[in-house]
């Protein structure tokens, strides 16, 4: 019961369309298995796929990150009465209840933290705070504890957090400088580190990894773990075991489009990334939500998003991609869905997501034809 996922297509469609039919009459066809592939594999047999809508009048103008419960959904949206994390029923689109106030106390949180879910816990990482908290689903409330301090604050700006279990979590460290992954006990002791890069190539200076554009997931089972760096559209996939994370193989979807001058790396204009992703593990398969276009039109479209004054989360008008992995990234099936979507939660039946659609103020079920 982990996780979930976001989307969209642009016209950088139709310069993959040509490439794949090259290669077509080259006699070449794009096989399962090969990376890097042209966009047209992953989208160009995409299947209409429409969602029942449910209400959530909680997301006019907020997005909410969010697992799937028995009891709800529960998640982090930061709304006006102050509290961070909220646990919200599929069928009323209420939210019953709301825990982790924002404040320096032992239960409170200074930021929107990074969450996973792990069982019937949630887990929340304050970095300001430098601590987890652990919020357990009751039956009629979220009981909230400090559950153990870290030592990760500064100079990192990005520190996602991951459940293996109860007691041994993955956390992801960005930065100016660098990234790498650490593996703590629910005290806080670290276990092991890994260094993760951004881009393996050797002409790249050190010091010019700070694109962080990030995704991770771990399996149910908490033993692979899956980060992806979508503006390399490069995938790598760790094994956890005996307190070691050691890193099984790097997939490349899309082939990256760039130069390396005095090493410093520039994207080509024309190059197409699988934009604002998000990536989801279940037991079978990996999910993933996206909005493929290039970078001359994702910086036009922060452009006029910061223009209008507001937070660009992809293009509102467009609808999400979402595409279904096994775990050697063999694509399963492909959806294009029929909404802007932000967020994806799976449920135990891996034919069953739910996915947030703050556009329209609701949350949307989907049911996905081929696969069991």
């Amino acid at each position: 019961m982990k996780r979930f996922i976001a989307i969209r297509l642009s016209c950088a469609a139709a310069l993959y369309l040509t490439t794949a039919a090259l290669l077509l009459v080259a006699g070449c066809t794009p096989k399962a298995g090969m990376f890097p592939q042209p966009l047209e594999y992953y989208i160009g047999n995409a299947r209409p796929l429409q969602g029942e809508k449910l209400p959530a009048e909680y997301l006019i103008n907020y997005s909410f990150e969010c697992f799937y419960t028995p009891q709800g959904l529960i998640g982090r949206m930061e709304l006006p009465n102050k509290r961070l994390i909220h646990l919200a029923d599929l069928q009323t689109g209420e939210v019953t209840h709301s825990a982790v106030p924002k404040g320096r106390g032992p239960n409170e949180s200074l930021i929107n933290p990074f969450i996973d879910l792990y069982g019937n816990n949630l887990y929340a990482n304050d970095i300001m705070g430098e601590k987890v908290l652990k919020i357990s689903i009751d039956t009629d409330s979220l009981i909230v504890e400090e559950y153990f301090k870290h030592q990760f604050r500064q100079p990192a700006f990005a520190v996602n957090l991951q459940a293996a279990s109860d007691s041994l979590f993955v956390f992801f460290l960005g930065t100016r400088t660098g990234g790498r992954l650490a593996l703590t006990n629910n005290t806080g002791q670290v276990l092991d580190t890994l260094v993760y890069p951004v881009l393996d190539d050797p002409n790249l200076a050190k010091d010019n990894q700070v694109n962080f554009n990030l995704s991770m997931t771990l399996s149910p089972c908490g033993s692979k773990l899956f980060v992806q760096n979508y503006r390399y559209s490069n995938i790598r996939r760790y094994s956890i075991a005996e307190n070691k994370i050691t890193l099984d193989k790097t997939f490349t979807l899309l082939e990256p489009k760039y130069t390396i001058k005095n090493g410093k790396e520039k994207m080509a204009e024309d190059n197409v990334v699988m934009n604002q992703p998000y990536l989801v593990a279940g037991e079978k398969y990996v999910y993933m939500l996206a909005n493929p276009e290039t970078l001359k039109e994702n910086r036009e479209r922060e452009k006029k998003a910061s223009a209008d004054g507001q937070r660009s989360a992809g293009d509102p008008q467009s609808n999400t991609y979402l595409l279904v992995f096994d775990y050697d990234f063999n694509l399963v099936q492909s959806y294009l869905t029929d909404a802007h979507l932000s967020y994806l939660t799976i449920t135990p039946d891996p034919a069953t997501v739910y996915a947030s659609d703050h556009e329209n103020h609701c949350m949307r079920k989907y049911t996905l034809p081929q696969i069991r």
